[in-house]
């Protein structure tokens, strides 16, 4: 359910983010800040900042940042509802109860989950009888440790059709939650049996470890039945959003900033044991955006795909590229040899020839695609042109320009094309260079005031860029709305800054009063951890102003601002004074050449103008 703005607010007030963060990291107070090492990724030296009174955190490693309530979505991997009812819980502050709806499918999902952590626990007590003894010894047969058992809830099935219904029967089990998890079967005759039967079963988890399905291994050789069987979908499972083994998985891939995605349940407990804790699987399915977007919660740096090496998985791996590539995330792939699947090749071969197959035989993704339909189809100039076709399809949907220009560049060098042949292609399928030339402009250009947009190419902000950001994020709509007048988006140069500059400008048209953390939930992920380091980030600034006045204790932000604003437009100009020499030099039309020694003169008006602060002076005040 949402909570109204002023609960929420009332809650983050109520939760000292220096108290919630130091329960899970150890910090140490320098300055007005506080500072530990990053509990989302290892590190030697403490980059992670706490500052008490913007109420945010900033790791200066790994780029996180956020309220209290990021803290506690990245900690603990949950939803900003979930986060905001275990910090209300924290300060004691009485939620609203849910509305009868909200509230009746609250309680029915309670009672679902536990019913699945019913069935598992009695499959775990028939893994440990007599009955259990054939999965025992498979499991040992298979090298499985009692503490894996253990960790992941391994358990059996008996061979029986209403083992399962019968005990809960006796255990007061309400049977219409049998059916509904599809932990029995209504039969044509309007009989209910079990559904599994005769199988190791593993449960499965959400990312906080709630039990919300099953999957189960047959252990009879009988091929009239499926090897593999899952529970169905329900409310509380979808198979599309979920990771085998990720809340076993979750901290060491956050402290890794790595993932190893394989297909199969015994592939994620074998890894595991062997120390590659970061593992986990998609059930043999390919992979789903909702399970990628599940994955970037704890990482997107790393991303590792190990499926089979037969066919099939080749195949799945190749059909999980587009998701990836559309998050954001371009995976490394590593197939075993000799058909091995992670399980076997642990078995037979070891996790130190693991690990040296996983850092010496990864591919790129690139690499892996141009080799995978080469290999599906030959080496005539046809199949060689449709798998650079899905490279450059993979191009299209990456959704940053450097990536994809990397991307391009990458995919030359290996089908050896030239990087403008694969640019044009890329661009006829949606795609951009990230860093286009400068354009050769038919026309002079414009007056100062009627300057068109600077194409925004840089990567790194400027010193101006930097100083007006900072100086937004820290007094908020009363400076965006004064460098509304001054200062239009186009003369910021950096794609990200100027991206985030427009937010600001359209909040404050929007609102009365606007926070930090307003202007952050308009951001994408990177303009996220831009605002949040410009945020946490020290420097000297004069006290606080609270109106428009601009009196004398206001008088050095001012003087900052206008500095800064003049020195933004100050390299606008010159930007395009640089691009009209440039076309004056290629041009032998008189009357072109003549035409654009105005404008160029016009420019040099416009920054003497600049330069001498007229620009800022009100018309009552002395020259």
């Amino acid at each position: 359910m949402k909570y109204p703005p002023q609960l929420i607010a009332a809650v983050q007030a109520a939760s000292d983010i220096v108290e919630v963060v130091r329960e899970r990291v150890d910090l140490k107070k320098k300055g007005t800040n506080y500072w530990g090492r990053c509990p989302f990724h290892s590190e030697k030296t403490a980059s992670f900042s706490v500052s008490p009174s913007k109420g945010i955190f900033k790791c200066f490693g790994c780029g996180k940042g956020g309220s209290v309530f990021q803290f506690i979505m990245e900690t603990d991997g949950l939803s900003f509802g979930e986060a905001v009812r275990v910090l209300a819980e924290r300060a004691r502050i009485e939620l609203p109860k849910p509305g009868r709806e909200d509230e009746e499918r609250f309680n029915r999902e309670d009672s679902l989950f536990e019913t699945n952590r019913w069935a598992m626990s009695a499959w775990i007590a028939n893994l440990q009888s007599p009955a259990g003894k054939a999965a025992r010894e498979y499991l040992e047969n298979r090298g499985i440790t009692a503490e894996s058992i253990s960790k992941f809830n391994l358990g059996y099935a008996l061979p029986g059709w209403e083992d399962l219904k019968s005990t809960a029967y006796r255990d007061q089990i309400r049977s219409e939650f049998l059916e509904e998890l599809g932990l029995v079967i209504r039969g044509d005759q309007g009989k209910t049996y079990d559904r599994f039967r005769d199988r190791l079963m593993f449960p499965i988890q959400d990312h906080i470890g709630r039990y919300i399905g099953f999957g189960g291994r047959i252990m009879t050789s009988d091929t009239d039945f499926a090897k593999y069987m899952n529970s169905p979908e329900s409310a509380v499972y979808h198979k599309s959003r979920v990771l085998y083994g990720l809340f076993q998985a979750r901290e060491s891939i956050r402290k890794k900033e790595s993932v190893l995605i394989v297909e199969g349940y015994l592939d994620v407990i074998s890894l595991h044991q062997a120390g590659f804790t970061h593992a986990v699987a998609t059930s043999g399915t390919a992979l789903t955006p909702d399970q990628v977007r599940l994955i970037k919660r704890y990482t997107d740096k790393n991303v590792v795909f190990l499926y089979d090496g037969d066919s099939a998985g080749l195949s799945a791996m190749e059909r999980s590229l587009p998701v990836l590539f559309t998050e954001g995330i371009i995976p490394t792939i590593l197939t075993l040899p000799d058909n091995h699947d992670p399980d076997s090749f642990i078995r037979q071969k070891g996790a130190d020839q693991f690990t040296w197959f996983l850092n010496e035989k990864r591919r790129s993704a690139i690499d892996f695609v141009l080799g995978y339909y080469q290999s599906q189809a030959g080496d005539a100039i046809n199949d060689r042109e449709e798998a650079i076709r899905r490279v450059i399809d993979l191009a299209a949907v990456y959704p940053d320009g450097v990536g994809r220009d990397l991307i391009i560049q990458e995919l030359a060098s290996l089908a050896r094309i030239p990087e403008s042949t694969l640019f044009a292609s890329l661009k006829k399928r949606g795609g951009q260079q990230s860093l286009p030339t400068r354009p050769v402009r038919e026309k002079p250009m414009a007056p100062p005031d009627t300057l068109p947009a600077v194409k925004p190419v840089r990567t790194t902000l400027l010193a101006p860029e930097r100083d007006l950001l900072k100086l937004i994020i820290e007094y908020g709509k009363v400076v965006a709305a004064y460098l509304g007048y001054f200062v239009a988006p186009g003369y910021f140069p950096t794609e990200l800054a100027r991206s985030v500059y427009e937010k600001a400008l359209a909040l404050s048209e929007e609102r009365e009063y606007w926070e930090l953390q307003d202007l952050a939930d308009r951001c994408t992920e990177h303009e996220q951890e831009l605002v949040y380091r410009l945020a946490i980030e020290k420097y000297s600034i004069s006290p606080r102003w609270k109106s428009m006045g601009f009196d004398k204790e206001s008088l050095d932000v001012r003087r900052w601002i206008e500095d800064a604003i003049t020195r933004l437009r100050i390299q606008s100009v010159e930007s395009h004074i640089h691009d009209l020499k440039n076309q004056l030099a290629s041009t032998d039309d008189p009357e072109v050449q003549q035409s654009m020694m105005r404008s160029v003169q016009e420019l040099l008006a416009e920054k003497k103008k600049l330069l001498s602060g007229d620009l800022f002076r009100q018309e009552d005040e002395p020259a």
